[in-house]
C-alpha cells in the first residue's frame, strides 16, 4: 500500500464538510499516517494493506487532527480506501457508524475494530 498523503485526507475533510480545511495538528495528522506504516527490523507492525486502511482510520478517530469531522474522515477513508485496494465493500454503511462512534469513545481496542470492519465485509 502507498503511504496516504496528509493533502488526501486532507481533501476527503474537506469535501464531507463543504467547507475549507479544518486541519488543527499537521502532526496528529501526520502520526496517524505514519503509525500504520511503522516496523523493527524490517517487519512491518502492520503487515497487510487492510489492517493499515484500519490503522489510519482509527488513528483519525482518536488523535483528533481535525477540528470537526474526524469520525465522518474517519469513516470516508475507510470506504475509500478499502475500495481503491479492491476488497469487498461494506454490507452496510450504518453498521460501521456505531465501530466509529465505540472507537472515538475508547470502547474498543484497534483490534477488535479490525475485527468489526472485517466482519462488516461482503
Amino acid at each position: 500500500m502507498d503511504k496516504p498523503s496528509i493533502e488526501k485526507i486532507c481533501k476527503i475533510n474537506r469535501l464531507i464538510l463543504r467547507r475549507k480545511n479544518t486541519l488543527r495538528d499537521v502532526n496528529l495528522l501526520d502520526s496517524c499516517i505514519s503509525s500504520a506504516f511503522q516496523s523493527y527490523g524490517g517487519t512491518d507492525f502492520y503487515a497487510t494493506d487492510f489492517e493499515k486502511i484500519c490503522r489510519i482510520s482509527y488513528g483519525i478517530v482518536k488523535n483528533h487532527a481535525f477540528i470537526d469531522g474526524n469520525k465522518r474522515t474517519s469513516l470516508a477513508f475507510l470506504t475509500t480506501f478499502l475500495e481503491i485496494y479492491d476488497f469487498p465493500p461494506l454490507k452496510c454503511t450504518l453498521l460501521i457508524e456505531p465501530v466509529i462512534l465505540m472507537t472515538a469513545q475508547s470502547l474498543i481496542s484497534f483490534e477488535d475494530f479490525c475485527l468489526m470492519v472485517k466482519d462488516l465485509l461482503e
